[in-house]
């Protein structure tokens, strides 16, 4: 071998350690079992990312960490840092301001997941993804979701958080407008679900098609208005209290469901066509004397055997 065949050899080794170090060593720095790469000094910012060991147990990310004596914001989590990792909950602070659907897509023994309280809505990424984005892996069993902020992405065609079973589905602190749960894709259950007094309003098609056993509100609740389709088909929920600040209640709201009690309350002013129809169980109903506007066939094809109109209802 020529000195110059030597030479290209080693320097093509040495080319090839400092290659795979920085390969193995993907991070900048670590705290308290979680890994960080600085994104901005410019900023203050830095993402989280998968490290030397994987993550296991309960993840709770702080808002800020401390490096080389500067006090960074905690803005991102890279797609792949969880990726196969036995983690079994994970605390999403409010200075996180996107994920990506795959960040937690691989997780399949999760239990908890925890968004924090946030007026800022938090972006799920969708970029380069390729199929049907769900934010939980297939038939995942999670205890508790709580989400105290709202959700923005791009894709609207159907449910980030389908096909998973919910124990408790908690929806509060400062979201005013929760993500759709509906089951248009794959098989949703959630055993209870609440909805605390900052939602003022349920998205179209919120639990269309679900299984959901218990509906919870506020009892300072703020809705004002329940959009079409929301509860349609919903299998085994068999009654629901709306709450007293609603005004509206969207067309097919409740269609097909297995409502068998419902409350209207005194200051529902409309009521949309199909809302309550084919509603099989449903026996008994009170029109509130506030109701201005009632859709066609708002009723047809349930079970009702009698309606109490209150004083004052003329329509």
């Amino acid at each position: 071998m020529s000195m110059k065949q030597d030479f290209y050899k080693r320097f093509l080794l040495s080319a090839l350690i400092v290659l795979s170090s920085n390969v193995a060593k993907a991070y900048d720095f670590e705290v308290d079992g979680i890994y960080y790469t600085v994104t901005s000094f410019t900023d203050l910012t830095c993402e989280v990312v998968n490290g030397d060991i994987d993550y296991s147990g309960n993840i709770v990310i702080p808002n800020e960490v401390t490096y080389r004596s500067k006090t960074l914001t905690v803005k991102n989590i890279d797609s792949s840092a969880f990726s196969g990792c036995y983690i079994t909950g994970i605390t999403i602070p409010a200075s996180v301001d996107e994920i990506h659907i795959n960040t937690l897509n691989d997780c399949g023994y999760i239990k908890e997941v925890i968004f924090e309280d946030s007026s800022t809505p938090i972006v799920i990424g969708t970029d380069g993804y390729v199929g049907y984005p769900y934010l939980f892996k297939e038939s995942s069993d999670i205890d508790k979701l709580y989400i105290g902020r709202n959700i923005s992405s791009a894709i609207t065609s159907f449910s980030l958080f389908s096909r998973c079973h919910y124990s408790k589905f908690e929806i509060g602190g400062k979201c005013t407008m929760p993500p759709r749960l509906d089951n248009k894709r794959g098989k949703t259950e959630i055993d209870t679900i609440y909805i605390g007094s900052s939602v003022i309003s349920l998205p179209e098609s919120f639990l269309s098609t679900s299984k959901v056993n218990v509906i919870e509100f506020a009892e300072d609740s703020q809705l004002s208005s329940i959009e079409r389709y929301a509860f349609y088909g919903c299998d085994n929920l068999d009654s629901v209290s709306i709450p007293s600040t609603v005004t509206s209640i969207g067309e097919y709201a409740f269609e097909g469901s297995d409502i068998v009690t419902v409350t209207i309350p005194e200051g529902v002013t409309t009521i949309g066509q199909y809302a309550f129809s084919n509603c099989n169980n449903l026996s008994f109903v009170t029109i509130p004397s506030s109701i201005t506007s009632m859709g066609y066939g708002a009723f047809s094809g349930s079970g009702l055997s009698s309606v109490e109109i209150c004083e004052g209802q003329t329509k």
